[in-house]
């Protein structure tokens, strides 16, 4: 496989499931002149949302992150199963816009106001050190509202649910690629070469 002077030499399969794959690959790359071996993870993509109220704060939702072993908040995300034309039977024909919108409703009991809009942002790549997860970044703005609906997951996101101005650094930074725009061509994964 070729990809702008990139070639795959071999790779070898480690362990796979649903949600991700594990292989060793070696690669030439176009400024080695030997292959490099490397192990890494392939993920689906995924889409992340930064919903805004009308008053322009963002919402976190507080989840627990097992890696880590610790729960943080962070902005309603999830992976992208399928997309139109894909083979996933229960979204057989989604955007990825109608995944950010399912996500924000999924996560966060949330839907985007009939006078809201849903910005692309651009898309990133979340460690591109042993991952290719690449994440479509979303504004939901002015304001997404509570459906009303409460099930066992909703009620206990009702007391996560809030919107705060700069509680953590990724509000923060949220708020800042927001705001002056920065984050529309939002590719954090290119070297300050390219």
């Amino acid at each position: 496989m070729k990809h702008t002077g990139w070639e795959t030499v071999s790779s070898e399969r480690h362990f796979a499931n649903a949600h991700l794959e594990v292989v060793t690959d070696h690669v030439q790359t176009p400024s080695r002149s030997q292959p490099r071996t490397w192990t890494i993870v392939h993920r689906k993509a995924a889409v992340i949302i930064a919903p805004m109220t009308r008053d322009g704060k963002i919402v976190l939702i507080r989840q627990e992150r097992i890696p880590i072993r610790q729960s943080i908040w962070e902005m309603p995300s999830g992976q992208i199963d399928s997309v139109a034309g894909g083979a996933d039977l229960r979204y057989p024909s989604e955007t990825i816009e109608q995944v950010a919108l399912r996500e924000l409703s999924e996560e966060a009991g949330y839907e985007l106001a009939k006078d809201g809009e849903l910005i692309a942002l651009g898309y990133y790549f979340s460690s591109p050190g042993f991952t290719d997860e690449r994440g479509y970044f979303f504004l939901a703005r002015p304001s997404p509202h509570d459906r009303g609906e409460r099930n066992s997951r909703r009620q206990y996101l009702g007391h996560l649910r809030d919107a705060v101005s700069a509680r953590s650094s990724v509000a923060r930074a949220a708020l800042i690629l927001l705001s002056n725009g920065a984050a529309r061509h939002l590719q954090i994964s290119r070297s300050a070469g390219e």
